[in-house]
């Protein structure tokens, strides 16, 4: 189980402050096909806004980094609470 660092104290008080990560799987249909795709989204708790989505046909280590790698880039000066053991 993953460890609860937030606490379920889901706010912020400053923009950038804490962001959560989800990856969704989406399934579609290409006649009888059936096809997936991975929407990897970081949301920033202070106004609830997505800082960086990617979209992949692989739910991978990857799209995951791609996404945050991406969030830095538009948010350079960000510094995200970030917990480590």
């Amino acid at each position: 189980m993953a460890k609860n660092y937030l606490h379920r104290e889901f706010h912020a008080e400053k923009p950038n402050e804490k962001w959560l990560t989800d990856v969704s799987e989406f399934k579609y249909y290409n006649g009888i096909e059936v096809h997936k795709v991975y929407l990897s989204a970081i949301l920033d708790l202070y106004d609830r806004r997505i800082v960086s989505f990617k979209i992949s046909d692989h739910n991978d280590n990857p799209l995951v980094m791609n996404t945050f790698d991406e969030a830095v880039r538009q948010e350079p000066d960000a510094h995200p609470l970030v917990y480590s053991d």
